[in-house]
């Protein structure tokens, strides 16, 4: 039969990206901050990943691995890329409306802003104005938008600085929180211009 007392696990749902022991206080406690903060889903870990441990000397063992997986994923998950090194177009056209792809806190040469909810929505902004001002098209332009928040509480700090680059009305606009965003920031911004005569 198995040693159930001495048995433990870490569980890493892909959703929630978290770890769970079945003893806290065991070595097994100690994969929890491997995995923390890690987008398993954009590199290929979709499903469910368990590691049994069916003893003291296997749980470290599997600790060890476990962690160095982790640390490993860490890195790939946290290594800034310039936006346009990724597998999606800045923006695309459609006669004259233009489809801007969901912008996030990252500046054209691949460095990430994490200062404050404040920060992250000024470096998105600017990157959607970068984006606008290549194609002919300004903020003026902008007849909807989509904002995502990973934590809706930040709505006031995100919609100070997003109404600053509107000065002639705003565009139709939804905004959806609790959603995890790549790359583990806070705020990420999609919108759509039309120009006529374009």
């Amino acid at each position: 039969m198995e040693d159930t007392k001495r048995s433990c696990w870490v569980h890493v749902p892909s959703a929630r990206r978290e770890a769970r022991t079945g003893h806290p206080g065991s070595a097994c406690a100690g994969i929890r901050g491997a995995f923390a903060g890690l987008d398993l889903e954009g590199h290929g870990v979709r499903n469910e990943t368990v590691f049994p441990m069916k003893t003291k000397k296997h749980g470290v063992w599997a600790v060890a691995m476990a962690a160095a997986c982790g640390m490993a994923w860490l890195a790939l998950a946290q290594k800034p890329v310039p936006l346009s090194k990724l597998p999606f177009s800045p923006a695309r056209k459609a006669g004259p409306t233009l489809y801007v792809s969901g912008q996030v806190p990252r500046t054209a040469d691949g460095a990430d802003v994490r200062e404050s909810v404040e920060a992250e929505t000024r470096q998105v902004m600017d990157n959607i104005g970068r984006i606008l001002k290549e194609q002919g098209y300004t903020f003026d332009d902008v007849v909807n938008a989509t904002v995502y928040l990973k934590d809706i509480h930040d709505y006031p700090e995100m919609n100070r600085v997003y109404a600053s680059y509107f000065k002639n009305g705003f565009p139709a606009r939804a905004t959806v929180g609790a959603v995890d965003i790549v790359f583990g920031f806070r705020v990420e911004i999609s919108c759509v211009a039309y120009k006529e005569g374009r």
